[in-house]
């Protein structure tokens, strides 16, 4: 790239100082790779590492294509000699690979487990690159790990890391734990890492969710009697009063709202003031019966739909393509 041609205020990386990394530049190498980083100060440097072909061949398929170009008799000297000397290194995309990320690939890919930062930041880090460079074992335990048993992964970057790195897979779980999740307990770390279609339809499922639940407390159901009940006044007068004074409080609740499962669940193992167990239960199975249990459900799933068909590209672009700015992905901490 010619110098007019980069950023204003850049340096050419042959203009800027370089040095060896302090844990990747072997010895025994065989192939030199430089990155640009810039400092919290705004300084820029170049870093160089020393790898082995062989490893990285073996592991990235990418890698292994850019080793096996021919460097023919009639290639330039320039050609003939990247990669090969610290004053021709082979240049890694600084817009879109950190240091952080490359040293963190590297750490996975040279050193064992037992050497691994236990960060979700480093397995971020390693499913992105791995991604990038076709490392399909890299990738692969970045999922595994990212969703462990016990391992504290907030839903929204789950969610940011299905759409830009294509795990189809997390769609759905993601999106229903933002579900559950109370809408004012996302910051805008969260939103962008939902990104603005995923947030639209999150908004419009809860809403959607909310009017459902409206209905369910709004709507008193019939009291179906029991044949052999001999207080059938007292019970549909107790089924009412539970309806408006329990029913609205349990499906609104400020702090823990429940959902209509759970509602019907909870009034199946609730001692009801002057209702018998019979009419209760003939009360609550008809309910079942009418699918009041499923609306909430159909709703939740419409949304996953409408997301799986952005995702997958068959409603429009993919989900990631959509955004304005997809060239990073924001790694948070609970």
């Amino acid at each position: 790239m010619p110098e007019s041609d980069l950023a204003p205020g850049s340096k050419s990386l042959s203009k800027l100082e370089s040095s060896h990394h302090p844990d990747f530049y072997f010895s025994d190498g065989s192939a030199i790779f430089s990155l640009k980083s810039v400092s919290q100060l705004g300084e820029e440097s170049v870093v160089l590492y020393k790898l082995h072909s062989s490893v990285l061949g073996v592991r990235s398929t990418f890698f292994k294509s850019m080793f096996s170009l021919p460097r023919g008799p009639g290639s330039s000297a320039e050609v003939r000699s990247e990669g090969l000397v610290d004053e021709n290194p082979i240049q890694l995309p600084s817009q879109f690979i950190s240091r952080v990320d490359f040293d963190n690939l590297l750490i996975y890919l040279y050193r064992g487990p037992s050497d691994h930062p236990k960060t979700n930041e480093f397995l971020v880090s390693v499913l992105a690159l791995s991604t990038f460079y076709q490392i399909s074992d890299g990738r692969a335990h970045a999922i595994s790990q990212l969703t462990h048993p016990g391992n504290v992964f907030h839903p929204a970057l789950q969610f940011q890391l299905a759409r830009f790195y294509r795990i189809d897979d997390w769609i759905e779980p993601a999106f229903r734990r933002l579900v559950e999740m109370p809408i004012e307990s996302l910051d805008v770390i969260h939103i962008e890492q939902i990104g603005l279609h995923g947030f639209f339809h999150l908004v419009q499922i809860k809403e959607k969710l909310l009017q459902v639940r409206r209905q369910l407390a709004f709507h008193i159901p019939p009291t179906i009697t029991h044949a052999n009940c001999d207080t059938p006044a007292y019970c549909t007068h107790a089924w009412v009063r539970e309806w408006k004074e329990n029913v609205p409080r349990r499906l609104h609740h400020p702090d823990v709202p429940c959902d209509s499962v759970t509602l019907l669940r909870e009034l199946e193992n609730s001692d009801i003031d002057k209702l018998c167990k019979s009419c209760q239960a003939l009360s609550i199975s008809w309910l079942w019966g009418k699918g009041w249990s499923k609306q909430e459900e159909e709703v939740v799933e419409e949304g996953i739909a409408a997301l799986m068909e952005l995702q997958t590209g068959r409603g429009g672009p993919p989900l990631a393509g959509l955004e304005e700015n997809n060239s990073g992905v924001t790694s948070d901490s609970e």
